[in-house]
């Protein structure tokens, strides 16, 4: 793994549902084996859940995600602009404090 290293693909079972009358979905995220230090797939049993939605105050789409592999949750929020990429800003709790990340498709 690696910028200048070609991709590792794994398997993996997402199930997506809505929630909440639709207006909310709720993926269930199940991965066996994932990449480990060395870049060689190494059994994880990684499990990750998401809720994703649409703020209508903030115009903002929003997603909330969860898995055995952090100890806190990773709340992204952004727009998405016709025709060009979408455009995720996501903050990562560290330490008491908020950290702001872009994220690319």
């Amino acid at each position: 793994m690696g910028p200048n290293k070609p991709p590792i693909e794994t398997n993996g079972v997402v199930v997506r549902q809505p929630i909440m009358g639709g207006r909310y979905f709720l993926a269930d995220f199940d991965v066996e084996m994932l990449p480990g230090a060395k870049g060689k797939l190494e059994k994880v049993n990684f499990k990750g859940k998401s809720i994703e939605g649409y703020d209508n105050v903030k115009k903002k789409f929003i997603s909330i995600w969860i898995d055995n592999a952090s100890t806190g949750p990773t709340i992204f929020e952004g727009s998405m602009i016709l025709h060009h990429e979408p455009s995720l800003t996501s903050a990562k709790p560290n330490r008491n404090r908020v950290r702001k990340q872009k994220c690319a498709k």
